[in-house]
Protein backbone atom coordinates (compact mmCIF):
# COMPACT_ATOMS: atom_id res chain seq x y z
CA UNK A 1 0.00 0.00 0.00
CA UNK A 2 1.41 3.68 -1.42
CA UNK A 3 1.12 5.60 1.93
CA UNK A 4 1.89 9.65 2.28
CA UNK A 5 2.48 10.39 5.91
CA UNK A 6 0.97 14.41 6.24
CA UNK A 7 2.42 15.73 9.17
CA UNK A 8 2.53 19.33 10.06
CA UNK A 9 6.22 19.33 10.63
CA UNK A 10 8.95 16.33 10.73
CA UNK A 11 12.40 15.82 12.60
CA UNK A 12 14.82 17.03 12.70
CA UNK A 13 11.99 19.66 14.32
CA UNK A 14 11.37 17.92 17.49
CA UNK A 15 8.25 17.17 19.42
CA UNK A 16 5.62 14.65 19.92
CA UNK A 17 3.93 14.57 17.11
CA UNK A 18 6.51 15.27 14.39
CA UNK A 19 8.33 11.82 16.58
CA UNK A 20 5.02 9.72 15.98
CA UNK A 21 4.78 10.70 12.28
CA UNK A 22 8.45 9.82 12.01
CA UNK A 23 8.23 6.42 13.88
CA UNK A 24 5.04 5.13 12.66
CA UNK A 25 6.43 5.82 9.00
CA UNK A 26 9.38 3.28 9.72
CA UNK A 27 7.06 0.71 10.98
CA UNK A 28 4.64 1.25 8.12
CA UNK A 29 7.53 0.54 6.07
CA UNK A 30 8.87 -2.13 8.23
CA UNK A 31 5.36 -4.09 7.78
CA UNK A 32 6.12 -3.59 4.06
CA UNK A 33 4.68 -0.45 2.72
CA UNK A 34 5.33 1.92 0.46
CA UNK A 35 5.80 5.12 2.64
CA UNK A 36 6.57 8.82 2.46
CA UNK A 37 6.70 11.83 3.39
CA UNK A 38 4.84 15.13 2.73
CA UNK A 39 5.63 18.14 5.67
CA UNK A 40 5.31 21.83 5.74
CA UNK A 41 9.06 23.69 4.59
CA UNK A 42 11.46 24.48 7.75
CA UNK A 43 14.41 26.96 7.63
CA UNK A 44 15.91 25.00 4.71
CA UNK A 45 13.25 25.74 2.60
CA UNK A 46 10.55 23.71 0.13
CA UNK A 47 13.03 20.35 -1.11
CA UNK A 48 13.08 16.47 -0.98
CA UNK A 49 15.21 14.49 1.24
CA UNK A 50 16.66 11.08 2.64
CA UNK A 51 15.94 10.48 6.22
CA UNK A 52 17.78 8.83 8.56
CA UNK A 53 15.12 5.83 8.14
CA UNK A 54 16.05 6.15 4.36
CA UNK A 55 12.21 7.78 3.85
CA UNK A 56 11.58 10.01 1.29
CA UNK A 57 10.78 13.22 2.22
CA UNK A 58 8.87 16.14 0.76
CA UNK A 59 9.07 19.36 1.92
CA UNK A 60 6.21 22.31 0.73
CA UNK A 61 5.61 26.19 1.09
CA UNK A 62 2.54 27.72 1.47
CA UNK A 63 1.79 31.49 1.42
CA UNK A 64 2.10 31.27 5.25
CA UNK A 65 5.55 32.42 4.61
CA UNK A 66 4.42 35.58 4.07
CA UNK A 67 3.04 35.85 7.52
CA UNK A 68 6.11 35.15 9.44
CA UNK A 69 6.22 38.38 10.98
CA UNK A 70 2.90 37.41 13.20
CA UNK A 71 4.85 34.22 13.91
CA UNK A 72 7.48 33.96 17.40
CA UNK A 73 9.75 31.19 15.22
CA UNK A 74 8.99 32.30 11.52
CA UNK A 75 10.88 29.36 10.35
CA UNK A 76 8.33 27.21 11.87
CA UNK A 77 5.21 29.05 11.21
CA UNK A 78 2.22 26.41 11.81
CA UNK A 79 -0.22 25.44 9.46
CA UNK A 80 -3.63 27.62 10.00
CA UNK A 81 -7.16 26.77 10.73
CA UNK A 82 -8.18 27.08 6.69
CA UNK A 83 -6.75 25.88 3.60
CA UNK A 84 -3.83 27.50 2.65
CA UNK A 85 -3.42 27.96 -1.28
CA UNK A 86 0.15 27.79 -1.79
CA UNK A 87 -0.16 24.46 0.44
CA UNK A 88 -3.09 23.41 -1.30
CA UNK A 89 -1.04 23.98 -4.92
CA UNK A 90 2.27 22.03 -3.89
CA UNK A 91 -0.24 19.01 -2.00
CA UNK A 92 -1.65 18.28 -4.92
CA UNK A 93 1.67 18.13 -7.30
CA UNK A 94 3.03 15.87 -4.38
CA UNK A 95 -0.07 13.55 -5.02
CA UNK A 96 0.34 13.21 -8.86
CA UNK A 97 3.77 12.21 -7.90
CA UNK A 98 3.00 9.69 -5.49
CA UNK A 99 -0.04 8.26 -5.99
CA UNK A 100 -0.93 7.41 -2.57
CA UNK A 101 -3.66 4.90 -1.53
CA UNK A 102 -3.99 6.82 1.98
CA UNK A 103 -3.30 10.19 2.78
CA UNK A 104 -2.41 10.38 6.85
CA UNK A 105 -2.38 13.70 8.09
CA UNK A 106 -1.55 14.91 11.60
CA UNK A 107 -2.07 18.40 12.74
CA UNK A 108 -3.76 21.41 11.27
CA UNK A 109 -2.54 20.63 7.67
CA UNK A 110 -5.29 18.79 7.75
CA UNK A 111 -6.90 21.62 6.59
CA UNK A 112 -5.52 21.98 3.26
CA UNK A 113 -5.42 18.26 3.23
CA UNK A 114 -9.52 18.42 3.31
CA UNK A 115 -8.77 20.66 -0.02
CA UNK A 116 -6.06 18.79 -1.95
CA UNK A 117 -6.92 15.19 -1.39
CA UNK A 118 -10.59 15.12 -2.80
CA UNK A 119 -10.83 14.00 -6.36
CA UNK A 120 -6.84 12.59 -5.49
CA UNK A 121 -8.01 8.83 -5.13
CA UNK A 122 -6.68 8.50 -2.07
CA UNK A 123 -8.59 8.32 1.24
CA UNK A 124 -7.65 10.49 4.05
CA UNK A 125 -6.91 9.84 7.52
CA UNK A 126 -6.05 12.03 10.36
CA UNK A 127 -4.43 11.51 13.35
CA UNK A 128 -5.76 13.62 16.39
CA UNK A 129 -3.08 14.32 18.80
CA UNK A 130 -4.77 17.15 20.67
CA UNK A 131 -7.88 18.98 21.23
CA UNK A 132 -7.30 21.34 18.25
CA UNK A 133 -9.89 19.74 16.18
CA UNK A 134 -11.99 21.14 18.99
CA UNK A 135 -10.34 24.04 20.60
CA UNK A 136 -8.37 26.71 18.97
CA UNK A 137 -5.60 26.18 21.86
CA UNK A 138 -5.57 22.77 22.07
CA UNK A 139 -5.68 22.56 25.61
CA UNK A 140 -9.73 22.90 26.30
CA UNK A 141 -8.55 25.11 29.12
CA UNK A 142 -10.06 28.43 29.58
CA UNK A 143 -7.50 30.78 29.61
CA UNK A 144 -5.47 28.37 30.43
CA UNK A 145 -6.64 27.90 34.01
CA UNK A 146 -9.93 26.13 33.71
CA UNK A 147 -11.59 23.11 31.84
CA UNK A 148 -13.47 24.22 29.12
CA UNK A 149 -17.46 23.37 28.64
CA UNK A 150 -17.29 23.35 25.38
CA UNK A 151 -16.39 25.95 22.17
CA UNK A 152 -18.18 28.61 21.53
CA UNK A 153 -17.25 31.62 19.44
CA UNK A 154 -17.91 34.59 22.21
CA UNK A 155 -15.43 31.68 24.68
CA UNK A 156 -12.84 31.25 22.14
CA UNK A 157 -12.77 35.08 20.75
CA UNK A 158 -12.27 35.91 24.72
CA UNK A 159 -9.69 32.86 25.32
CA UNK A 160 -7.36 32.24 22.63
CA UNK A 161 -5.74 35.58 21.91
CA UNK A 162 -3.70 35.03 25.36
CA UNK A 163 -2.34 32.74 23.70
CA UNK A 164 -1.88 33.62 20.07
CA UNK A 165 -2.61 37.55 20.90
CA UNK A 166 -5.55 39.66 18.76
CA UNK A 167 -3.85 39.33 15.42
CA UNK A 168 -3.21 35.52 15.01
CA UNK A 169 -6.11 34.54 17.51
CA UNK A 170 -8.96 36.07 15.54
CA UNK A 171 -8.93 34.63 12.26
CA UNK A 172 -7.35 31.58 14.04
CA UNK A 173 -10.94 31.14 15.82
CA UNK A 174 -13.13 32.07 12.54
CA UNK A 175 -11.32 29.60 10.54
CA UNK A 176 -11.36 27.08 13.06
CA UNK A 177 -15.25 27.29 13.23
CA UNK A 178 -16.13 27.50 9.66
CA UNK A 179 -13.78 24.44 9.34
CA UNK A 180 -16.56 21.81 10.81
CA UNK A 181 -18.76 22.47 8.02
CA UNK A 182 -15.58 21.76 5.39
CA UNK A 183 -15.09 18.77 7.25
CA UNK A 184 -18.20 17.35 6.10
CA UNK A 185 -17.53 13.86 4.44
CA UNK A 186 -14.03 14.29 3.93
CA UNK A 187 -11.71 12.64 6.11
CA UNK A 188 -12.22 8.79 6.26
CA UNK A 189 -11.46 8.12 9.76
CA UNK A 190 -10.20 10.07 12.66
CA UNK A 191 -7.55 8.21 14.99
CA UNK A 192 -7.87 9.86 18.10
CA UNK A 193 -4.67 9.50 20.85
CA UNK A 194 -6.91 8.99 23.63
CA UNK A 195 -10.14 7.84 24.85
CA UNK A 196 -10.54 11.25 26.54
CA UNK A 197 -9.53 13.09 22.80
CA UNK A 198 -12.49 10.77 21.10
CA UNK A 199 -15.08 11.89 23.04
CA UNK A 200 -14.38 15.75 22.93
CA UNK A 201 -14.59 14.88 19.28
CA UNK A 202 -17.48 13.39 19.26
CA UNK A 203 -19.63 15.39 21.98
CA UNK A 204 -18.89 18.59 20.33
CA UNK A 205 -19.20 17.21 16.41
CA UNK A 206 -16.00 18.34 15.34
CA UNK A 207 -15.87 14.92 13.53
CA UNK A 208 -19.10 15.92 11.26
CA UNK A 209 -20.25 12.27 11.19
CA UNK A 210 -17.27 10.70 10.47
CA UNK A 211 -15.78 7.91 12.88
CA UNK A 212 -13.52 8.23 15.08
CA UNK A 213 -11.52 5.03 16.35
CA UNK A 214 -8.71 5.28 19.14
CA UNK A 215 -5.58 4.27 18.19
CA UNK A 216 -2.60 5.60 20.80
CA UNK A 217 0.56 6.51 20.89
CA UNK A 218 3.72 4.24 20.88
CA UNK A 219 6.83 4.14 22.71
CA UNK A 220 10.23 3.39 21.48
CA UNK A 221 10.80 0.38 23.69
CA UNK A 222 14.02 -0.58 22.19
CA UNK A 223 15.42 2.98 22.93
CA UNK A 224 14.00 2.74 26.48
CA UNK A 225 15.51 -0.51 27.24
CA UNK A 226 18.82 0.51 25.58
CA UNK A 227 19.30 3.36 28.65
CA UNK A 228 18.35 0.23 31.09
CA UNK A 229 22.72 -0.34 32.18
CA UNK A 230 23.08 3.59 31.23
CA UNK A 231 24.73 5.93 34.15
CA UNK A 232 23.07 8.22 36.27
CA UNK A 233 23.16 11.29 34.24
CA UNK A 234 25.02 14.13 35.77
CA UNK A 235 22.56 16.21 36.49
CA UNK A 236 20.52 13.86 39.03
CA UNK A 237 21.81 13.59 42.13
CA UNK A 238 24.75 11.25 42.14
CA UNK A 239 23.19 8.42 44.78
CA UNK A 240 20.16 8.10 47.26
CA UNK A 241 16.23 8.57 45.70
CA UNK A 242 15.10 10.95 43.84
CA UNK A 243 11.41 11.82 41.69
CA UNK A 244 11.63 12.70 38.11
CA UNK A 245 8.97 15.06 36.15
CA UNK A 246 9.70 14.91 32.52
CA UNK A 247 8.07 17.77 29.94
CA UNK A 248 7.27 20.92 29.60
CA UNK A 249 8.18 23.18 32.72
CA UNK A 250 4.60 24.77 32.75
CA UNK A 251 1.42 25.00 34.92
CA UNK A 252 -0.56 23.09 32.10
CA UNK A 253 1.76 19.85 33.19
CA UNK A 254 1.23 20.37 37.24
CA UNK A 255 4.41 21.80 37.82
CA UNK A 256 3.22 24.36 40.17
CA UNK A 257 1.58 21.54 41.86
CA UNK A 258 4.69 19.28 42.35
CA UNK A 259 6.53 22.21 44.05
CA UNK A 260 4.16 23.08 46.71
CA UNK A 261 4.67 19.31 47.34
CA UNK A 262 8.57 20.18 48.01
CA UNK A 263 7.11 23.45 49.77
CA UNK A 264 5.17 21.64 52.31
CA UNK A 265 5.87 18.49 53.14
CA UNK A 266 9.73 17.76 51.60
CA UNK A 267 9.89 14.53 51.14
CA UNK A 268 12.44 11.85 51.34
CA UNK A 269 13.58 12.14 48.33
CA UNK A 270 14.94 15.43 45.60
CA UNK A 271 13.31 15.82 42.55
CA UNK A 272 14.35 16.51 39.63
CA UNK A 273 12.44 18.44 36.83
CA UNK A 274 13.65 18.56 33.29
CA UNK A 275 12.10 19.95 30.03
CA UNK A 276 11.61 23.10 28.01
CA UNK A 277 11.12 26.29 29.74
CA UNK A 278 7.81 28.30 28.90
CA UNK A 279 6.96 31.82 29.71
CA UNK A 280 5.67 30.25 33.02
CA UNK A 281 7.95 28.39 34.43
CA UNK A 282 8.82 28.78 37.99
CA UNK A 283 12.27 30.45 38.99
CA UNK A 284 11.30 30.29 42.31
CA UNK A 285 12.40 26.68 43.92
CA UNK A 286 12.05 25.43 46.98
CA UNK A 287 14.63 23.31 48.80
CA UNK A 288 15.25 19.75 47.69
CA UNK A 289 14.43 20.73 43.61
CA UNK A 290 16.22 21.03 40.77
CA UNK A 291 15.32 22.04 37.46
CA UNK A 292 17.28 20.78 34.31
CA UNK A 293 17.03 22.25 30.82
CA UNK A 294 15.92 19.92 27.92
CA UNK A 295 18.50 17.12 27.91
CA UNK A 296 19.40 14.66 25.23
CA UNK A 297 16.71 11.89 25.16
CA UNK A 298 18.70 8.86 25.84
CA UNK A 299 19.79 10.85 28.92
CA UNK A 300 16.12 11.31 30.01
CA UNK A 301 15.88 7.84 29.65
CA UNK A 302 18.76 6.53 31.76
CA UNK A 303 16.98 9.33 34.49
CA UNK A 304 13.89 7.23 34.21
CA UNK A 305 15.66 3.59 34.25
CA UNK A 306 17.11 5.47 37.84
CA UNK A 307 13.84 7.26 39.59
CA UNK A 308 12.74 6.31 42.59
CA UNK A 309 9.01 7.87 40.97
CA UNK A 310 8.03 9.60 37.49
CA UNK A 311 5.69 11.93 38.24
CA UNK A 312 3.38 13.76 35.08
CA UNK A 313 0.79 15.68 37.67
CA UNK A 314 -0.84 17.20 34.84
CA UNK A 315 -3.72 19.78 35.46
CA UNK A 316 -5.19 19.81 32.28
CA UNK A 317 -6.44 17.17 30.07
CA UNK A 318 -2.66 15.86 28.45
CA UNK A 319 -3.66 13.75 25.20
CA UNK A 320 -1.66 10.74 25.81
CA UNK A 321 1.72 11.94 27.17
CA UNK A 322 4.15 10.06 25.98
CA UNK A 323 6.57 10.51 29.07
CA UNK A 324 4.12 8.48 31.07
CA UNK A 325 4.63 5.62 28.62
CA UNK A 326 8.48 5.84 28.76
CA UNK A 327 8.47 5.57 32.21
CA UNK A 328 6.99 2.87 32.69
CA UNK A 329 8.49 0.78 29.83
CA UNK A 330 12.03 1.97 32.27
CA UNK A 331 10.03 0.48 35.22
CA UNK A 332 9.92 3.70 36.58
CA UNK A 333 6.72 3.29 39.25
CA UNK A 334 4.54 5.72 37.58
CA UNK A 335 1.98 8.45 38.98
CA UNK A 336 -0.03 10.26 36.94
CA UNK A 337 -3.47 12.54 36.84
CA UNK A 338 -7.27 11.01 35.92
CA UNK A 339 -7.41 13.69 33.54
CA UNK A 340 -7.05 13.20 29.83
CA UNK A 341 -5.63 10.20 28.21
CA UNK A 342 -3.70 9.41 31.46
CA UNK A 343 -6.76 6.57 32.37
CA UNK A 344 -5.97 5.01 29.43
CA UNK A 345 -2.38 4.77 29.67
CA UNK A 346 -2.39 3.69 33.71
CA UNK A 347 -4.10 1.35 35.67
CA UNK A 348 -4.55 2.75 39.01
CA UNK A 349 -2.96 0.46 41.61
CA UNK A 350 -1.63 -2.16 38.76
CA UNK A 351 0.65 0.08 36.12
CA UNK A 352 0.91 3.14 38.42
CA UNK A 353 -1.14 5.99 40.67
CA UNK A 354 -3.82 7.98 39.52
CA UNK A 355 -4.69 11.53 41.53
CA UNK A 356 -7.37 14.11 41.30
CA UNK A 357 -5.65 16.92 39.19
CA UNK A 358 -4.81 19.87 41.23
CA UNK A 359 -4.69 18.14 44.55
CA UNK A 360 -1.46 18.86 45.78
CA UNK A 361 -2.61 16.66 49.58
CA UNK A 362 -3.10 13.59 47.30
CA UNK A 363 0.02 14.03 45.24
CA UNK A 364 1.89 14.29 47.62
CA UNK A 365 0.33 11.47 50.00
CA UNK A 366 0.96 9.03 46.50
CA UNK A 367 4.85 10.16 46.33
CA UNK A 368 5.65 9.88 49.61
CA UNK A 369 3.78 5.98 49.61
CA UNK A 370 5.43 5.10 46.83
CA UNK A 371 9.21 6.13 48.81
CA UNK A 372 7.68 4.38 51.63
CA UNK A 373 6.25 1.04 50.11
CA UNK A 374 9.42 -1.07 48.25
CA UNK A 375 7.04 -3.78 47.70
CA UNK A 376 4.15 -1.26 46.62
CA UNK A 377 7.61 0.33 44.44
CA UNK A 378 8.31 -2.98 43.01
CA UNK A 379 4.48 -3.96 41.96
CA UNK A 380 3.93 -0.85 40.18
CA UNK A 381 6.94 -0.89 38.40
CA UNK A 382 6.70 -4.76 37.12
CA UNK A 383 2.93 -3.69 36.50
CA UNK A 384 4.30 -0.55 34.03
CA UNK A 385 6.57 -2.69 32.12
CA UNK A 386 3.97 -4.92 31.33
CA UNK A 387 1.11 -2.75 30.26
CA UNK A 388 3.93 -0.55 28.32
CA UNK A 389 3.81 -3.32 26.18
CA UNK A 390 0.79 -2.97 24.84
CA UNK A 391 1.85 0.53 23.13
CA UNK A 392 4.89 -0.63 21.42
CA UNK A 393 5.13 0.28 17.12
CA UNK A 394 4.16 -3.17 15.92
CA UNK A 395 0.68 -3.00 18.06
CA UNK A 396 -0.17 0.59 17.14
CA UNK A 397 0.85 0.19 13.34
CA UNK A 398 -1.05 -2.92 13.31
CA UNK A 399 -3.78 -0.91 14.06
CA UNK A 400 -2.94 1.96 11.92
CA UNK A 401 -2.37 -0.75 9.30
CA UNK A 402 -6.39 -2.05 9.93
CA UNK A 403 -7.74 1.38 9.65
CA UNK A 404 -5.86 2.07 5.90
CA UNK A 405 -7.08 -1.31 4.80
CA UNK A 406 -10.55 -0.90 5.81
CA UNK A 407 -10.69 2.76 4.21
CA UNK A 408 -9.33 1.71 0.95
CA UNK A 409 -11.05 -1.25 0.97
CA UNK A 410 -14.82 1.24 1.29
CA UNK A 411 -12.81 3.26 -1.38
CA UNK A 412 -13.09 0.06 -3.86
CA UNK A 413 -16.22 -0.85 -3.18
CA UNK A 414 -18.03 2.59 -3.44
CA UNK A 415 -16.08 3.79 -6.53
CA UNK A 416 -18.78 2.86 -9.13
CA UNK A 417 -21.28 4.69 -7.70
CA UNK A 418 -19.56 7.67 -5.79
CA UNK A 419 -18.96 10.62 -7.84
CA UNK A 420 -16.02 12.77 -8.05
CA UNK A 421 -15.80 15.16 -5.19
CA UNK A 422 -15.77 18.54 -6.14
CA UNK A 423 -12.90 21.16 -4.73
CA UNK A 424 -13.86 23.32 -2.25
CA UNK A 425 -14.12 26.67 -2.99
CA UNK A 426 -12.10 28.72 -5.15
CA UNK A 427 -8.86 27.85 -4.84
CA UNK A 428 -7.31 26.44 -8.09
CA UNK A 429 -6.13 22.84 -8.21
CA UNK A 430 -2.65 23.91 -9.24
CA UNK A 431 0.45 25.02 -8.11
CA UNK A 432 1.42 28.80 -8.09
CA UNK A 433 3.83 27.83 -11.75
CA UNK A 434 1.00 26.51 -13.30
CA UNK A 435 -1.93 28.98 -11.79
CA UNK A 436 -1.51 31.65 -14.15
CA UNK A 437 -2.86 29.51 -16.98
CA UNK A 438 -5.49 27.95 -14.77
CA UNK A 439 -6.26 31.12 -13.43
CA UNK A 440 -5.45 34.59 -13.83
CA UNK A 441 -7.00 35.79 -10.62
CA UNK A 442 -4.43 33.44 -8.58
CA UNK A 443 -1.43 34.86 -10.69
CA UNK A 444 -3.04 38.51 -9.50
CA UNK A 445 -3.25 37.35 -5.92
CA UNK A 446 0.66 35.32 -6.03
CA UNK A 447 2.55 38.63 -7.65
CA UNK A 448 0.71 41.34 -5.38
CA UNK A 449 2.00 39.27 -2.18
CA UNK A 450 4.92 41.85 -1.83
CA UNK A 451 2.79 44.79 -1.65
CA UNK A 452 0.87 43.52 0.82
CA UNK A 453 4.28 42.70 2.64
CA UNK A 454 4.75 46.03 2.42
CA UNK A 455 1.63 46.84 4.17
CA UNK A 456 1.40 44.67 6.51
CA UNK A 457 1.83 47.79 9.25
CA UNK A 458 -1.28 49.47 8.18
CA UNK A 459 -2.77 45.50 8.24
CA UNK A 460 -1.32 44.82 11.98
CA UNK A 461 -2.81 48.08 13.43
CA UNK A 462 -6.23 47.53 11.81
CA UNK A 463 -5.93 43.60 12.75
CA UNK A 464 -5.18 44.61 15.87
CA UNK A 465 -8.40 46.85 16.59
CA UNK A 466 -10.86 44.87 14.86
CA UNK A 467 -9.29 41.78 17.27
CA UNK A 468 -9.77 44.00 19.97
CA UNK A 469 -12.88 44.47 19.58
CA UNK A 470 -14.08 40.95 18.90
CA UNK A 471 -12.47 39.66 22.02
CA UNK A 472 -14.16 42.50 24.18
CA UNK A 473 -17.43 41.47 21.97
CA UNK A 474 -16.10 37.58 22.99
CA UNK A 475 -15.60 38.06 26.66
CA UNK A 476 -19.11 40.07 27.16
CA UNK A 477 -20.79 36.90 25.05
CA UNK A 478 -18.99 34.46 27.42
CA UNK A 479 -20.05 36.83 30.54
CA UNK A 480 -23.36 36.41 29.69
CA UNK A 481 -23.12 32.64 28.92
CA UNK A 482 -22.24 32.46 32.37
CA UNK A 483 -24.69 34.92 33.87
CA UNK A 484 -27.72 33.28 31.39
CA UNK A 485 -26.85 29.57 31.22
CA UNK A 486 -29.84 29.37 28.92
CA UNK A 487 -28.77 32.03 26.56
CA UNK A 488 -26.95 30.25 23.75
CA UNK A 489 -23.85 31.44 22.83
Amino acid sequence: MRVLMLPEFYPPVIGGLELHAQRLSVALRDRGHDVSVCTLAGADGPGVRTDEHGLTVRSIEGWRRHLGRFYEKPELAFHPTAPDPGVVASLRDVLDEVRPDVVHAHGWILHSALTAVPGSGARLVATLHDFGLVCPRRNLLHRGVELCDGPSLGRCLSCAPEQYGVVKATPLVLGHRHAARRRNGRVDRYLAVSTAVRDAVVASDAAAGARVDVVPNFVDIAAVRAGEGAPRPAWVPADGPYVLFVGALTGFKGVNELLSVWATRRPAAELVLVGTRRPDTPTDLPPGVRLVDAAPHAEVVAAMHHAAVAVTPSIGPDACPTTVLESMAAGAPTIGTRIGGMPDLIVDGESGLLVAPGDVAALGDAIDQVLATPALAAHLAAGGRARAERFTAPVVAAQVEAVYREVVGRSVAVAADEPPVASVGSIAPVAPARAAAADPSIAGISSSLSAVESSLDEVDAALTDVGSSLAAVGSSLADRSSADPSRPS
